[in-house]
């Protein structure tokens, strides 16, 4: 059984980011999710992405027996110098199944709590970066999500910031 997932109305260039309240866009999402279900397309940009706001739904699109992830944009960049890992294979690699294993139980609750607040400095480092730009400035936010990450990552489980200097 198939469904349409709905998509709010859409401007010119901006697509829907008319929607999205800089001071508060977490509460513009979860209105729109009272507005048109717990999943539903976003356009900003030109860029589409899908937003899913609830447990239910998450649970569902984090199914590896049904779902792959899909190696793209940067990651492709770093896949070129760095080789298959986590991050840069493809799901049916051998080399993701061994990072996923080893990295697993270092992320479950336990371990996330622990590097709550080493996350949130590599966070904030983001957002001063953001903030020197300037509101004029087009930030690519998906390559400073991968940067975020791999950052994370680094710091948390290594001890080593490799990519700040970049966020």
């Amino acid at each position: 059984m198939t469904k349409v997932i709905p998509q709010p109305p859409t401007r010119l260039v901006i697509g829907n980011l008319h929607l999205i309240k800089q001071k508060s866009p977490i509460a513009s999402l979860m209105k729109l999710s009272e507005e048109h279900g717990e999943i539903f397309r976003m356009n900003v940009f030109n860029r589409h992405f899908l937003v899913a706001s609830s447990q239910e739904i998450v649970n569902e699109l984090s199914d590896t027996t049904r779902f792959e992830k899909k190696v793209s944009g940067p990651l492709l960049e770093y896949r070129a110098f760095a080789g298959d890992g986590l991050f840069t294979a493809h799901s049916s690699e051998p080399n993701w199944g061994k990072a996923h294993r080893i990295l697993l139980p270092a992320f479950g609750p336990l371990g996330v709590r622990d590097m709550f607040d080493q996350m949130l400095e590599i966070a904030n480092q983001m957002f001063l970066r953001w903030e020197r730009f300037g509101p004029e400035t087009i930030i690519d936010v998906s390559e400073d999500m991968t940067r975020l990450t791999l950052d994370t990552i680094a710091l948390c489980e290594f001890g080593a910031q490799v990519l700040s200097n970049r966020l």
